[in-house]
């Protein structure tokens, strides 16, 4: 398998920096004390929110949501001294979970979190486990795919066909609610 391409997916899959978000009742967990800030869709639905403490030029936020247009949750992760940090998840926007993981250590980016992650098909089987520990090269995690019927193989042996699934699975969700909304 072309290092290009492995780069490429995890790239892709790390940007989903993917716990159900099934309508099931949770247990009410005690917020972050904060302020909360929002940002919205240009359609006015809401996109973002986040809860933030402390006083400009030294905000810190705490954990963070976003939305689809349709209301659901797209993305939850929590940060420390301003990294990312901790367990984070993606969703599709049925509400099934794209992705979960645990970065287990500070990051500025999603692209090179230190941690692990697992990505799911819309259907809920494997896609994909990427385990990127301090003890590997940075740009060399190892990955796991997983066919839809369970089949698995690595970075070396990985099919193309196999490849082109995940990667336009992750590409039609980032591209869900980026379409121009009309005035």
């Amino acid at each position: 398998m072309p290092k290009n391409f492995t780069i490429i997916v995890i790239a892709l899959a790390s940007c989903f920096a993917l716990l159900s978000c099934a309508e099931k009742p949770e247990k009410k967990a005690k917020a972050p004390e904060g302020q909360t800030a929002l940002s919205y869709h240009p359609s006015g639905e809401i996109r973002e929110t986040a809860i933030q403490k402390g006083k400009k030029p030294n905000i810190a936020t705490l954990k963070s949501f976003e939305y689809f247009r349709n209301g659901k949750r797209k993305k939850e992760y929590n940060f420390k001294d301003n990294h990312y940090f901790g367990k984070w998840t993606y969703w599709y926007p049925e509400g099934n979970v794209l992705a979960s993981g645990n970065f287990t250590a500070k990051s500025l980016d999603t692209f090179s979190g230190i941690g692990n992650v697992v990505y799911f098909w819309p259907d809920g089987k494997k896609m994909m486990e990427i385990d990127r520990r301090r003890t590997r090269p940075k740009d060399i995690p190892e990955v796991i795919y997983f066919t839809r019927k369970g089949e698995t193989f690595t970075n070396e042996n990985v099919p193309k066909k196999l490849s082109e699934d995940i990667k336009q699975n992750l590409i039609s969700w980032v591209n869900i609610d980026l379409e121009a909304t009309s005035p």
